[in-house]
């Protein structure tokens, strides 16, 4: 009878641990999912800015629309992403913080330890009367102790935290659209270069987010930066050499 209740204690502990963890991971990605779009945007308006297409719209005319086919599809995916059982949940939490506690826009964590309190203090209940038949012994009690600590980093993109075979992906992807979508080729590349890439793919990330930067006058201040990087790290390497022609022609 110990065994069982012992047991129920840990099986329930690890089912609030675990839901404290997929709650902070799912808001993770969903923060960093209305990111995305945001910053796209920012980088949209200073390649508008800085090719004068205010006054002459003409030759912008293309490259707008590759944008707004680009934010259509961005809709449609955030629209398919917030149907999954997992941003259901986080949604649903947060509603319910929205609805009963507003004044302390806890973003659905109080929704959620109300929840796993009640089901710990059930299941404790539970197991102290699987104990209550003998007699002279006081009921079983265990210490709670925290199962999960949300870390305190910087949020980051969609893909910061996944495997190096994923940054390998964003940079095909970035690779495949550089020459007709730049700005959507800039983007995976900033979320590859923020991930966790090796030394050669990153020089590889750097030197081709530069020198699209620089090419398409996107964020020309940071692609020299980026191209100096690669020059910096490692001096007499081909990268290095590549990225030093792309400077002097965009001077």
């Amino acid at each position: 009878m110990k065994f069982l209740r012992t047991l129920l204690v840990t099986i329930a502990v690890a089912i609030a641990g675990a839901s404290f963890y997929l709650f902070f991971e799912t808001q993770r990605k969903y923060n960093a999912l209305g990111e995305v779009e945001p910053r796209a945007e920012a980088i949209y308006s200073s390649w508008l800015q800085q090719n004068n297409c205010n006054e002459n719209l003409e030759p912008c005319l293309a490259y707008s629309e590759q944008f707004r086919d680009w934010r259509a599809q961005m809709k449609l995916y955030k629209e398919r992403k917030s149907e999954s059982p997992e941003f259901k949940s986080y949604i649903f939490l947060r509603d319910l913080d929205a609805e009963h506690v507003p004044d302390f826009n806890t973003g659905g964590l109080a929704s959620l330890s109300a929840a796993c309190a009640l089901l710990l203090f059930f299941t404790f209940l539970f197991a102290s009367l699987l104990g209550g038949e003998k007699k002279n012994k006081k009921p079983y009690k265990i210490k709670i102790e925290p199962s999960f600590r949300p870390t305190t980093s910087r949020q980051s993109t969609p893909w910061q935290a996944k495997p190096i075979k994923v940054q390998e992906a964003l940079l095909r992807k970035a690779a495949e659209c550089a020459k007709n979508e730049p700005v959507q080729a800039i983007s995976y590349l900033d979320q590859a270069i923020e991930g966790s890439l090796g030394s050669k793919l990153s020089t590889s990330a750097l030197l081709l987010s530069g020198s699209l930067r620089l090419k398409n006058k996107i964020g020309e201040k940071q692609g020299r930066e980026q191209l100096q990087k690669v020059i910096s790290s490692s001096p007499q390497s081909s990268e290095a050499k590549k990225a030093q022609m792309v400077l002097n022609a965009f001077k």
